[in-house]
């Protein structure tokens, strides 16, 4: 905003409006009605709003407020597109980016607006990317300037606690605007006797100390229940926080005379100290229920603390009576640190008591060296988790993280909701589809799918939130894997004899015949989160590599499984207990659809349970190796940057001996039965190659890329070429006719030209084995001295299941 447009403020607006319904919401709406004429309470769930619409009194956390007759409580967010804007917003933190970009989308371009906000917590970490800020004053400031907005911003914090507040006790702010007729403004609005305002142009360093205040008031909250602590250790952990709030806030920006102030060590004092702080409240009744054995996690509360710490301390915060910022913010705290490079070990301390990861006493180790040995048992080792969760078990927690990155992404929600049309119609069609072709399961389930986004498309934007959370959790369930481990086992144990019969009793009947550095994996595999990436043929892939990672004693994965597959009931049950979930290809032009299924992926390998999907995407129906999707692989990268933990990702080349599917395939038949995917199946080699470590390729300009280029050469290098490839090959390229005479010689000249993982290298074996299986087909015939083909089109796919070779050794 140009120093022109800062002058001009205007006298007074068309609207004033609180944003936000908690406590504070409630106190400065009535401070505001007594200085202008109508005061707009607008809350973000338009439920509360209707249920508060109308009424006098309301009590909140055991205190009572009265509505002013001139405060009007609202929702939605047509009222911000008319008129000019007074805003002073509570918004909670983790509404706090969502809600404004809304508001601010709506807001009118040609006039003048204020806000000053009362809220204090950090953006989002994808909010942190976007804007390359970390405060919301910040936010507010780069989001008016992207919408072109004549708007201007001042952030309040300081010692002004809840309680105070509301008996009319004298209370601070400090007052943080580059404008001071923005000071000004705010001063004059809120002007009450017990309020009193002091200036600063460090707004930055003024809404600092507001946040980092408060895990310290966490601390000092359960120094009480310390052993042997007083007075004397408060006061040195109150110092230690204050050193930490200085060294992260002056690396933010802040200036250090600010944090000294009143927005930082004042407000620190108060709430450290005082028995009304919420937070030092948190503290204390955090050790009372801890110390009572109260809030021991249960198993799933165990995982959840194993997978993602900092989510499960939110929900404990969000579960209790009161809102207590300093636990809502120590995770991201963390992070900018880790961002700047600045260590804060009595936050990082506090962030391992709320995850149990350490004893309270932890505090007193760090300021007096001893060590008191009292740690809290907890669930410490991931690798194996995958032996007892199921998709569906960590179901809630994809679900969160959906709708969180949905709300923290610019613009997504209204893409998704753009798009409703396009995907009602699809629905539709496929309904038709299902039922001509008699598949019951299938059309119930998009008939459902239907009718939710039929809810998304027509709802108020106020309520679009609860359509895409229906949507989320239906698209979760028919993802999701419904692991069970013995059932895996007892299936795949039943089943093996049956594949055994069918297989004529050869070896490589039940499993694949395999090979590479087995126990190289394996290995590796104790240690980090893998991520399987096979080659792609057939259908039937997934239910090889479960016998052969089963047999070879590695770590099952969670796989993707068309849902195609699933259509039969039996089936889809099968696969699904075996660890798979469902992929609709047809659906993954679907926004929601996609980021669901590719959240599903990063979290399984946050979790450290392994994952496989299949690079290529789709089955090859040329018979070679295709492009692999690069987006199918970067969830490897991305659940690295996420956890930081290393990803082994390990390629694995599948060679069967016939594709079910390759009449399919070739045109020479419509579809493939579920017989002939049972009749067809023969010896199957499944070799693995060196597993690749995502870190050694992530400071690569595209980690992705670097990391499908060397699953794409291990596939080459370790894909096992059958006799029967090389002699359709070698007809291929002969025109279909092949001297017998000149074969063995033709033979020997190709695997010396073309290095790669033969059966056999033996001219007259691959000469003999070939003829035979190709024979077997009908696919060549014998004409005296010549081989002739009589399916040119089958031989040519074949032909093309020998890969690139490397020439170079």
């Amino acid at each position: 905003m140009s120093e022109e447009q800062n002058q001009h403020i205007p006298a007074s607006f068309d609207h004033y409006t609180v944003m936000g319904g908690g406590p504070m919401g409630l106190m400065l709406a009535a401070i505001l009605a007594k200085n202008v004429d109508r005061v707009l309470l607008w809350l973000p769930e338009s439920s509360m709003a209707n249920q508060w619409a109308g009424r006098k009194h309301i009590r909140l956390l055991n205190l009572d407020f009265e509505i002013p007759s001139n405060v009007k409580i609202i929702s939605g967010y047509r009222l911000f597109q008319q008129g000019s804007h007074f805003i002073a917003s509570v918004v909670p933190a983790r509404q706090f980016e969502e809600v404004h970009e809304h508001v601010i989308t709506h807001m009118n371009r040609t006039n003048q607006h204020a806000i000053v906000t009362f809220s204090k917590g950090f953006l989002s970490a994808v909010g942190r990317r976007k804007y390359q800020v970390a405060t919301f004053s910040e936010f507010l400031v780069k989001t008016m300037e992207a919408y072109q907005l004549k708007a201007h911003v001042a952030v309040a914090t300081g010692p002004s606690l809840l309680a105070d507040l509301h008996a009319g006790r004298h209370c601070f702010f400090a007052l943080g605007s580059k404008e001071a007729e923005m000071q000004t403004l705010v001063e004059k609005l809120f002007e009450a006797p017990h309020l009193h305002w002091e200036r600063s142009k460090d707004m930055v360093g003024v809404e600092l100390g507001g946040i980092l205040k408060n895990p310290v008031a966490i601390i000092s909250g359960m120094s009480d229940f310390l052993p042997d602590a007083g007075s004397s250790l408060k006061g040195e952990l109150v110092a230690r926080g204050f050193n930490e709030i200085m060294r992260l806030g002056t690396a933010l920006g802040a200036r250090p005379e600010t944090l000294m102030g009143r927005s930082g060590l004042s407000d620190l004092a108060a709430n450290a100290f005082s028995p009304d702080s919420r937070n030092r409240s948190y503290g204390r009744r955090f050790m009372e229920r801890i110390q009572s054995g109260e809030i021991e996690p249960d198993f799933l509360e165990r995982i959840e603390l194993l997978l993602f710490p900092g989510r499960f301390i939110e929900k404990e915060v969000h579960q209790s009576r009161e809102l207590h910022e300093g636990g809502l913010t120590i995770s991201t705290v963390l992070d900018i640190a880790k961002e700047k490079n600045v260590e804060l070990p009595l936050f990082q301390t506090l962030f391992d008591i709320l995850s149990r990861r350490q004893s309270p006493n932890a505090f007193v180790d760090q300021l007096t060296g001893m060590n008191t040995d009292t740690a809290i048992p907890v669930t410490k080792k991931r690798a194996r988790l995958d032996l007892v969760t199921s998709g569906k078990a960590l179901g809630q927690a994809l679900q969160e993280r959906i709708l969180r990155e949905i709300s923290s992404t610019r613009g997504m929600q209204a893409r998704i909701k753009k798009q409703s049309g396009h995907v009602i119609s699809s629905l539709e069609k496929r309904i038709q589809k299902a039922e001509r072709r008699r598949l019951k399961n299938d059309a119930a389930n998009f008939r459902t799918e239907l009718e939710l986004w039929k809810g998304l498309a027509a709802s108020p934007e106020e309520s679009e939130t609860i359509h895409l959370d229906r949507i989320v959790q239906f698209y979760v369930s028919n993802i999701a894997d419904s692991y069970v481990p013995v059932i895996r086992g007892t299936l795949m144990n039943l089943i093996a004899p049956f594949r055994f019969i069918l297989g004529g009793f050869r070896r490589g009947s039940v499993a694949p015949v395999i090979g590479g550095p087995v126990a190289e994996v394996r290995r590796l595999a104790n240690y980090y989160p893998v991520f399987y990436a096979p080659t792609h043929k057939t259908h039937i892939d997934s239910v090889e590599l479960a016998y052969a990672l089963y047999l070879s004693r590695l770590p099952l994965p969670r796989f993707a499984a068309a849902s195609i597959l699933m259509s039969n009931p039996l089936w889809g049950k099968f696969l699904k207990s075996m660890g798979a979930y469902s992929v609709d290809r047809e659906n993954t032009r679907n926004i929601l659809y996609l980021e669901t299924l590719t959240q599903y992926s990063i979290l399984m390998l946050e979790a450290g349970i392994p994952a496989l999907a299949y690079p290529e995407g789709t089955r090859s129906r040329s018979g070679g190796f295709q492009a692999i999707k690069t987006g199918l692989l970067s969830t490897a990268i991305d659940a690295f940057r996420s956890s930081g933990q290393e990803i082994i990702v390990v390629p694995m080349a599948i060679s069967h001996k016939w594709t079910p599917e390759d009449l399919e395939f070739n045109n020479l038949t419509p579809n493939t039965s579920f017989m002939r995917f049972v009749r067809r199946r023969r010896k199957v080699y499944l070799d693995f190659g060196r597993p690749i470590l995502v870190s050694n390729h992530i400071k690569n300009s595209d980690p992705t890329a670097a990391v499908a280029d060397a699953v794409l050469g291990s596939w080459r290098r370790n894909f096992r070429v059958q006799p029967h490839f090389i002699l359709a090959r070698l007809l291929t390229e002969n025109q279909g006719s092949l001297d017998l005479k000149e074969a063995e010689k033709q033979i020997a000249q190709f695997i010396q030209v073309n290095r790669l993982n033969y059966v056999t290298t033996d001219p007259g074996k691959i000469l003999k084995m070939g003829r035979k299986d190709l024979r077997s087909r009908k696919l060549i015939r014998d004409d005296k001295d010549k081989i002739l083909s009589t399916q040119p089109v089958m031989l040519e796919y074949y032909g093309r299941m020998i890969p690139e070779a490397d020439k170079n050794g």
